[in-house]
């Protein structure tokens, strides 16, 4: 009669507290698969934010490259403009001289003019300008036109009237100017 406890149960008090363990546990391992979630989306976010900076990167740099190859092209298009104009200040000056050292500007524009036409379609090729590209194909047709129809004759021979000759190169040569002015554009 002295120690009237009840025998301990299999489900008492202890168990109870297990359960209360479980619980805490189930609620630990939630915590860790949220935080594990958020984890994991912000490692995403943080990947597509630096894999987007890296685009806009490439597209900025591919951006200032094709910059400065239109920059290179436009020296060149002013480049033989350069060139078609020392033609014709030889050309103009050895017929109103008929002096062969005003020749000289005539013959140093030359084989440059050939070079930068050669480099100014492989620049216009290189960006993909078809447009453009014919335009650097008329500025060497009126060249070469221009060098048969009024820097040859003017060199060879006196001509009795170089007036004729030099309008027909002064309209070339503005001719050439407008195709400069549109690749430029």
């Amino acid at each position: 009669s002295g120690n009237t406890s009840a025998p301990r149960r299999p489900g008492g008090p202890r168990q109870g507290r297990r359960h209360g363990g479980v619980v805490r546990a189930g609620v630990a391992n939630e915590r860790f698969r949220t935080l594990l979630s958020a984890g994991v989306y912000a490692g995403l976010v943080i990947a597509l934010l630096v894999g987007g900076g890296l685009y806009v990167r490439g597209v900025i740099f591919r951006s200032f490259a094709t910059a400065d190859a239109l920059r290179a092209t436009r020296a060149l298009d002013y480049d033989a403009l350069r060139y078609m104009l020392d033609e014709e200040t030889g050309v103009r000056g050895f017929a109103v001289t008929h002096q062969p050292e005003f020749l000289a500007p005539y013959r140093q524009a030359l084989q440059p003019f050939r070079d930068t036409i050669i480099r100014l379609n492989a620049d216009i090729d290189a960006l993909d300008l078809p447009n453009a590209g014919d335009a650097a194909d008329n500025l060497a047709t009126i060249n070469a036109t221009y060098l048969n129809t009024v820097a040859g004759p003017l060199t060879r021979a006196r001509v009795s009237d170089p007036t004729a000759l030099e309008r027909r190169g002064k309209g070339l040569v503005d001719r050439f100017r407008a195709i400069v002015a549109s690749i430029d554009a």
